[in-house]
Formats: structure tokens, C-alpha cells, sequence
């Protein structure tokens, strides 16, 4: 008999919290760091659960097409190509 972890489930500090569907993300303002796959359906996700989303990618906007076909129309807040050191509570 195997063990299985739902992908809904969200861990801290390898601690349990809870099922991500049941956090409230409505008006949360969340940044979504790298729009590889992950990140384009980690941003999509929260969009669709309210959240005012921002991204960032540290590649150029020309080498990201896949990302801004996928995120295009939604009203996300994005910056590409930034290889600046700075706070990621500066870009939310």
C-alpha cells in the first residue's frame, strides 16, 4: 500500500498546514518568481482565487514567448530580463 501526498497540500518548514483550495487568496497580493511551466500555472491558480498577481523572470521577455501566450489577458503586474539584486517585497 503506497502513501500519497495531494497535490493541494501545503507544507512550511516540512510541516503540514493545510489544503491550499481552502486558503483564502482573494485581494492577497502574491509574487510568483520564475514563468517556466510551473510558475504560468502557479499564477494562473492564483488569479483565478482572487489574488493580485505579480511576476518576475530573470530571462528576457523574447526568450519567454510560451509564458506570454499563456498569461496573456489576465492582468498580472510582470517584469522580465531583471538580474538586479533587490527585495521581493519591493516587487509586489
Amino acid at each position: 500500500m503506497g502513501f500519497g501526498i495531494s497535490p493541494w497540500a501545503l507544507f512550511l518548514d516540512n510541516r503540514f498546514v493545510g489544503d491550499v483550495r481552502e486558503i483564502k487568496l482573494d485581494g492577497k497580493r502574491v509574487l510568483v518568481v520564475g514563468m517556466a511551466r510551473t510558475g504560468i500555472a502557479t499564477a494562473k491558480f492564483l488569479k483565478a482565487r482572487g489574488s493580485v498577481v505579480s511576476t518576475t523572470e530573470a530571462k528576457p521577455e523574447v526568450e519567454m514567448r510560451e509564458a506570454i501566450e499563456e498569461l496573456k489577458g489576465m492582468d498580472l503586474s510582470t517584469e522580465w530580463g531583471d538580474t538586479k539584486p533587490r527585495p521581493f517585497s519591493n516587487r509586489i
